[in-house]
């Protein structure tokens, strides 16, 4: 993010918001408080509700250990039911960037390295 912030010169959240909107890979970031709680967040166009960020941030996500702990993981792989309701993405492969934005907000970035899960429900919902 950092890298593609610097080559437009943008803000970094306009950088972020436009990274998902443009739906190379199906993702969303969510911002959450100190105490764990989502403050607002974006997600890639196609993405199902099913698999947007929680009110309170999941454990064993990324970002759950850097708000808990203070320590910051950078760039991981993370099991997909962290970050998916219903048992949806049982084993799927998720990644994870969570960072200190400023104050009292963390940013955390998703996307999935398997869409399967994410197609599979979008093909159910609409009958194929």
């Amino acid at each position: 993010m950092r890298y593609v912030k610097s080559l437009f010169a943008g803000s970094f959240m306009a950088t972020l918001r436009r990274i998902i909107a443009m739906n190379h890979h199906m993702a969303f970031f969510a911002s959450y408080n100190k105490e764990g709680i989502r403050n607002y967040f974006n997600h890639s166009p196609q993405l199902p509700g099913e698999f947007f960020p929680p009110q309170r941030v999941p454990i064993g996500s990324a970002i759950y250990t850097l708000i808990k702990t203070g320590n910051d993981l950078g760039p991981t792989v993370v099991d997909g039911d962290i970050w998916c309701r219903e048992d949806l993405a049982s084993g799927a492969v998720v990644h994870e960037h969570a960072f200190h934005y400023h104050n009292d907000e963390f940013l955390t970035l998703v996307w999935w390295k398997d869409e399967e899960p994410i197609w599979s429900l979008s093909e159910m919902k609409n009958g194929f």
